[in-house]
C-alpha cells in the first residue's frame, strides 16, 4: 500500500544514508502528475505536514548541526532546500491510475512518482554529503542531530500513532465499503479479459514477476498488465468510487476526534514555529 504517514519526528538531515545500489540506480525522469492525481486529497492532510513545510523544518536542522558541528572543528556542507515543493504523495494512494506511466514504465517508477525531483535532489545531496564523512565526523553529526531534534520538537511533541491508525482504518475501511467491492470484482473481470488474473487492483504493483528487473527496465509483460489494470480501474470508475469512500470515512473521523487531531495540529505548528526561529538567526 502506498501511503505517506506521519512521524514524530522527521528530520533527514543525517539520517538518509544510501547502498551502493541505491548511489547506482538509474535516474527515471516521469511526467508531471494528472489533474486527478492532483485533485486526490484528504480531509486528514491538513493534520499533517506537507513536503514544503518538511523541507523547511530539514533547513532549521541543517543550520543546527552546521553549528554544532563547526563547534566541535568539523564541517558541514550546506544544502540548499527549495522553500516550495509540491506534494505527491497520493499519487500511488490507489496503486498506478496514469495511463502514460503505466504504458512507459510499468510499476517500476514508484520513488519517482512519489517525490517531486526538488526532493530527490535534496535526498541526493545529503546522501552525497554524508557518503563523504569519517567514522569520527559521522559520531559528531550524530550527537549534533539529536541535539537540533530536541531543539526543534521542544514543546511540539505529540502521539502520532493514533493518527496513523485512523488513516490506516479509514483506507482499508474505504476497500471494504459495498460499491468498492463491486468495483473490484468488476476489475477484475476486466483484467481476465484482458489476459491477467488478479483477484484486487492491489496486486498487479506488488506481483514478484517485477521484483528482480532494474528500475525503469520494464518488459513487456508488465508494460501490458500495468496498462490494462489502469484501463480496468478507469472503466469501472474504482480510483473515484474509493476516493469518495476513504474522504467520507476521513471527514467522519475527524468529526469523532476533533480534540486529539486539535492536539495533532498544535504540535505541528509549534514545530514550524521552532523551525521558524532557528532560520530567522541564520
Amino acid at each position: 500500500m502506498y501511503r505517506r504517514t506521519v512521524p514524530l519526528v522527521v528530520i533527514a538531515a543525517l539520517a538518509v544514508s544510501c547502498s551502493k545500489s541505491q548511489r547506482d540506480a538509474r535516474e527515471l525522469t516521469v511526467p508531471e502528475p494528472t489533474r486527478q492525481v492532483m485533485g486526490l486529497s484528504f480531509p486528514l492532510e491538513k493534520y499533517e505536514l506537507s513536503n514544503s513545510d518538511m523541507h523547511f523544518i530539514y533547513e532549521a536542522s541543517d543550520i543546527l548541526i552546521r553549528r554544532c558541528m563547526e563547534k566541535n572543528g568539523h564541517e558541514w556542507a550546506p544544502i540548499r532546500f527549495p522553500k516550495a515543493v509540491e506534494d505527491w504523495g497520493s499519487r500511488l494512494h490507489f496503486g498506478l491510475i496514469e495511463i502514460e506511466v503505466a504504458g512507459k514504465f510499468g510499476y517500476s517508477a514508484a520513488n519517482e512518482l512519489s517525490s517531486p525531483p526538488e526532493v530527490r535532489q535534496v535526498v541526493n545531496q545529503m546522501n552525497k554529503r554524508f557518503a563523504q564523512l569519517g567514522q569520527e565526523e559521522i559520531h559528531q553529526a550524530e550527537k549534533c542531530k539529536n541535539s537540533a531534534d530536541l531543539k526543534l520538537t521542544q514543546n511540539a511533541t505529540a502521539s502520532f500513532a493514533r493518527f496513523n491508525d485512523l488513516k490506516e482504518d479509514t483506507f482499508s475501511a474505504a476497500r471494504r465499503a459495498p460499491g468498492v467491492l463491486r468495483a473490484e470484482k468488476a476489475w477484475s473481470s476486466c483484467m481476465r479479459k484482458a489476459g491477467f488474473t488478479y483477484t484486487n487492483s492491489s496486486q498487479p504493483g506488488s506481483d514478484p514477476k517485477w521484483m528482480e528487473r532494474p528500475a525503469g527496465r520494464p518488459s513487456s509483460e508488465e508494460i501490458a498488465t500495468a496498462v490494462a489494470d489502469v484501463k480496468c480501474k478507469q472503466s469501472v470508475n474504482l480510483v473515484e468510487l474509493r476516493f469518495d469512500a476513504e474522504r467520507r470515512l476521513e471527514k467522519e473521523s475527524i468529526q469523532k476526534y476533533q480534540n486529539y487531531l486539535n492536539g495533532i495540529a498544535s504540535a505541528n505548528s509549534r514545530y514550524l514555529d521552532n523551525a521558524r526561529d532557528v532560520i530567522a538567526r541564520g
